[in-house]
């Protein structure tokens, strides 16, 4: 666990907040916003602490997969990029914490705003993991042709990263556009996301045989 630190660090930060506002906070709190980013349902206060038990397991799972994977010993090679998956991840539940507590005192943000910006930022950032993420069978572009071919693997992942690169920056930029147009456009965006380098995996099979 030693090179998971910072997401352990990450635990016991958004457990310290948890405990720090738990006492203030109402009987019920923000559990999920809708697409105009108003809140359509609420929780219990306690589910406060669901945030730090997440990305503790979050951490605890990245361990166990690199562990057992028939890979293993590929994590090696890309062990700085598997550790800022984890965090990334763990912190995507700490900031949607944050969105939790401040809502809950009635502090005003724009919902769609912050999705927006941090998706965008979320996908770039994976973006650039991609095409340092060696062949595994846990974290990545995952399709039956990529786990067959290591090279298959690297040209869906080189491939993968500039789609994922300019799709980030696309849905960062809708946070300027009208609410209305936000939706569809990151839709559209991780269709494209998804399915080009599935496509792009299995013409490379195709092409080879």
């Amino acid at each position: 666990m030693k090179q998971s630190r910072s997401s352990i660090l990450l635990t016991a930060v958004s457990l310290l907040l948890s405990l720090a506002v738990f006492s203030s906070l109402p009987e019920q709190i923000p559990a999920h916003w809708n697409t105009h980013g108003a809140i359509d349902r609420y929780a219990p206060k306690f589910t406060i602490f669901i945030f730090p038990a997440v990305i503790f397991l979050i951490t605890i799972l990245f361990q166990f997969m690199r562990r057992t994977d028939p890979n293993s010993e590929n994590y090696d090679k890309f062990q700085k990029e598997y550790h800022r998956y984890t965090f990334v991840i763990g912190l995507v539940f700490f900031v949607v914490q944050i969105m939790t507590i401040a809502s809950a005192f009635k502090i005003d943000f724009d919902v769609n705003l912050i999705f927006c910006l941090g998706m965008g930022s979320l996908f770039i950032f994976l973006g650039n993991l991609l095409p340092k993420t060696k062949h595994n069978y846990f974290i990545g572009i995952r399709t039956p042709w990529t786990l067959a071919d290591e090279q298959n693997w690297f040209l869906t992942h080189r491939l993968a990263a500039k789609i994922w690169v300019l799709g980030g920056l696309t849905v960062t930029l809708t946070a300027l556009a009208p609410e209305s147009f936000q939706v569809p456009v990151f839709l559209t965006v991780l269709a494209v996301m998804v399915i080009t380098p599935f496509v792009y995996s299995y013409t490379e099979f195709r092409r080879k045989r």
